[in-house]
C-alpha cells in the first residue's frame, strides 16, 4: 500500500496524540470521555441510549466526516476526520494537563512546578519507598496508587 503524505500526517498524529493520551494522571480521561459520548447519544435524555440513538450518532459522524457530501469517505476524508478527532482530544488532555501542573495560578508552568509533579511521580512509581525505581516498578501503570485493571491495553504486568 503506497503511503500519502496525508496517511503519514495521521500515522504521527495518532502515535503523538497516543502518548499524549496514554500517560496515567489524574481519573480514568476513557470514562470522561464515555460519558460524554453517552450523553451525546442519549438524544432523549432516559438514561439509555438505544440502537436507533447509537446509529443516529453514527450517521451524524458519518456525514461530517464526508466533506463533498457523496456519501462516501474517501481516503482523505477519513484521515481529516480521524486527525480532527485526535486533535481535538490531544487539545483537551493539554488544558487538563496544564492545570495539574500550572499548581500557583500564575498562568504560567514554572520549573518548580514541573519538579515538584515530578516527584510526586516518581513517589508513586516507587512503591517499596525505597527511593529507587526498579524495572518492575517503572512497568506498574496505576492510577492514583491503584493498580489499573489488566494492565495497559490488556497487557497484565
Amino acid at each position: 500500500m503506497k503511503k500519502t503524505p496525508i496517511a503519514r500526517l495521521a500515522a504521527a498524529a495518532l502515535l503523538t496524540a497516543t502518548a499524549v493520551i496514554a500517560s496515567p494522571d489524574g481519573p480514568s480521561r476513557h470514562q470522561k470521555r464515555g460519558e460524554h459520548h453517552f450523553i451525546q447519544m442519549d438524544s432523549n435524555a432516559d438514561g439509555a441510549v438505544s440502537k436507533q440513538e447509537y446509529l443516529a450518532r453514527r450517521a451524524a459522524k458519518f456525514k461530517e466526516a464526508d466533506a463533498n457530501g457523496d456519501g462516501k469517505l474517501t481516503q482523505g476524508e477519513l484521515e481529516a476526520a480521524i486527525i480532527k478527532r485526535i486533535t481535538e482530544r490531544v487539545k483537551d488532555r493539554m488544558k487538563d494537563r496544564f492545570a495539574r501542573l500550572e499548581t500557583d495560578k500564575d498562568g504560567a508552568i514554572s520549573e518548580d512546578e514541573m519538579t515538584a509533579r515530578a516527584e510526586h511521580r516518581f513517589e508513586k512509581k516507587d512503591h517499596d519507598h525505597d527511593h529507587q525505581i526498579t524495572p518492575g516498578e517503572m512497568r506498574h501503570r496505576g492510577h492514583r496508587g491503584e493498580h489499573h485493571k489488566g494492565g495497559h491495553h490488556g497487557d497484565k504486568s
